[in-house]
């Protein structure tokens, strides 16, 4: 099965087969308008081809060969809400709902309450920088080892912590997630905690 395009411009068409479209699964940013071409074309033509959401693909740069589609909606989050703090793209990523377990005290949030997540940890870390390092896909379930890294506004030390996160994707966007980072590293080290607040704790002493 083959279709044809007509570029932007007019002046040239596009033919790609279903199986090329397959083969797009994990995107290639050299290659957008065929990915583009391919996202149009699979709910009618091309049953089994999953790519990213279309405002998605226009704005994530940072696609690798190593992951799949739902993992490169992740790392597009990360990379446009947490890393540049463009709030406003929250929606492109999620459903209007969202099951939600982890730091904030209710299961269903929205694109208000993560907003200020991502407010608070930008109150309290610059050059935010959170990358997935390891990635278990098992569609529409998504397991990811996380890393955050950047500088404690306060004093300018650096901050890595590690994570994980779980997380269920519907017809290309975030429905669920199930988060798991290390928060008392974190901050330990903004300095909100003493050093090995965990060993202390487990020795029997009280935080005052």
């Amino acid at each position: 099965m083959s279709a044809t395009r007509h570029s932007a411009g007019g002046d040239k068409g596009l033919s790609i087969s279903h199986s090329k479209c397959l083969s797009l699964n994990v995107p290639d940013g050299r290659k957008l308008d065929e990915l583009i071409y391919c996202q149009t074309q699979s709910a009618k033509n091309y049953p089994g081809v999953k790519l990213l959401p279309l405002s998605v693909s226009k704005r994530c740069n940072n696609r690798r060969a190593d992951m799949s589609s739902n993992a490169t909606t992740l790392q597009c989050y990360f990379d446009e809400v947490w890393n540049k703090g463009n709030v406003s793209s929250i929606a492109e990523y999620f459903s209007p709902r969202v099951l939600w377990n982890g730091v904030l005290p209710t299961d269903v949030v929205g694109a208000d309450e993560i907003t200020e997540l991502v407010y608070m940890l930008s109150d309290q870390v610059q050059n935010v920088d959170i990358k997935i390092d390891r990635v278990v896909d098992g569609d529409p379930w998504l397991s990811a080892l996380i890393s955050l890294r950047g500088n404690a506004k306060a004093s300018g030390a650096p901050v890595f912590v590690r994570g994980q996160v779980m997380v269920r994707f519907e017809n290309g966007v975030i429905a669920e997630v199930h988060n798991n980072l290390d928060n008392l590293t974190l901050y330990e080290q903004l300095g909100q905690l003493p050093k090995d607040t965990v060993g202390l704790l487990m020795g029997g002493s009280r935080l005052q």
